[in-house]
């Protein structure tokens, strides 16, 4: 995807985060004004929550079948753990999706403030597109490497199932071999989207506040056509734009915001039980095939939370310095009124932005507590089973 400061039109911002939504719109999990609802929209929808709901229920049977066997409690209380979690969140995401369609129709009504002005801005969204498709690759890569081979086990084992798990049919383990299969492939290719779609606005709200910097540094830039009252004038002008610009931003952010809270506060749990019920079956490993597998998973964990974290601490970044980018303007050339005015913003764009998952930032640091954290559980843990 390319395009230039004559050639952007309004969908081409639209784009740059909507990577996955039709995808999605094909699985019955997503519609807008430009991906509408219809029979086989409806259908998809029905038939991917059939498949979904009867998983956990299975592997709680199993659970409660297992208790009395550590190593085999331990495997299945990982993937219900993991399951169950993707389960929730890719419904939270998905109710939460029509925020996504609220962002689209905000970047089509505010499209003046978003649109770059110059072949610069445009490389700072088509910089973060790239990154949004990098991530989606990495991701995908990872997620279905580990899927296909964990799905492929079983054969190579002689195991019936590729997740022991509670068969109501009596002697059915190939049938439930290609469900278990299935599901987890399906599923794992919805949550990618989903995660990756939830990703998008966060790096295009980075995006504009590149836009935003640079609309300040150069606002000060001058015509030798005009007149100084006129040139004043215009910067005024302009200064005025970067405000409307900035709080169309803030919008923006605040409904990625209420779109990420939960989920992340939720993902941030799931990651640090994850990791500690993950390190816990890799010490009790008695194969080389399963500890590869459980390796494989832990650094799928730590990847993805990682890369959310990588893209919210890439927002809190481009806004820590807002206020040097007025600085980096000729506001000493200014009148005093101008100059009141690159203060006024200043002093309105001083703290640094950043998503709140209700009590923790997306930034590095909590990246680094979610580990701090999954050590403590585990050393806890594994004392308790000693």
């Amino acid at each position: 995807m390319s395009f230039t400061v004559e050639t952007l039109q309004k969908e081409d911002l639209i784009h740059v985060i909507s990577f996955g939504t039709r995808i999605l719109w094909v699985c019955g999990l997503y519609h807008c004004k430009h991906l509408k609802k219809h029979f086989a929209y409806n259908f998809a929808r029905i038939l991917v929550i059939a498949l979904s709901l009867p998983f956990p229920c299975l592997i709680i049977t199993g659970l409660v079948v297992s208790h009395s066997d550590l190593s085999g409690f331990l495997e299945l209380g990982m993937f219900f753990l993991g399951s169950s979690w993707i389960s929730i969140e890719t419904t939270a995401q998905i109710y939460s999706l029509r925020q996504v369609a609220e962002i689209e129709e905000m970047l089509e009504s505010d499209y003046d403030y978003f649109k770059p002005k110059t072949e610069l801005q445009c490389q700072f969204i088509l910089a973060k597109r790239r990154r949004l498709v990098l991530i989606t690759q990495i991701v995908w890569f990872c997620v279905y490497s580990f899927m296909i081979i964990f799905v492929l086990c079983p054969l190579v084992t002689n195991a019936s199932l590729v997740i022991p798990m509670w068969i109501p049919f009596g002697n059915k383990e190939f049938s439930a071999y290609l469900y278990q299969s299935f599901y987890l492939l399906i599923l794992c290719g919805i949550y990618t989207l989903l995660h990756n779609t939830f990703l998008g606005p966060i790096l295009m709200a980075t995006a504009q506040f590149q836009i935003l910097k640079d609309n300040l540094i150069h606002a000060t830039d001058r015509s030798e056509d005009e007149d100084g009252f006129a040139q004043e004038k215009r910067i005024q002008e302009r200064l005025k734009r970067c405000v409307k610009q900035h709080n169309a931003i803030l919008k923006l952010v605040s409904t990625v915001q209420g779109m990420l809270a939960p989920v992340f506060l939720g993902n941030i749990s799931f990651t640090i039980l994850g990791i500690c019920f993950t390190v816990l079956q890799i010490i009790l490993a008695t194969d080389s095939g399963n500890f590869i597998l459980l390796t494989s998973y832990l650094g799928i964990l730590i990847l993805q939370m990682f890369l959310t974290c990588w893209v919210g601490n890439d927002l809190i970044s481009e806004t820590s310095d807002i206020t040097q980018a007025c600085y980096l303007s000729e506001w000493y050339n200014c009148t005093p009124s101008t100059k009141k005015m690159f203060l006024i913003i200043m002093s309105n764009t001083q703290q640094p932005i950043s998503l709140q998952s209700i009590i923790f930032p997306v930034s590095f640091g909590t990246f680094v507590m979610i580990l701090r954290s999954s050590y403590s559980y585990y050393t806890v843990f594994s004392q308790v089973y000693d």
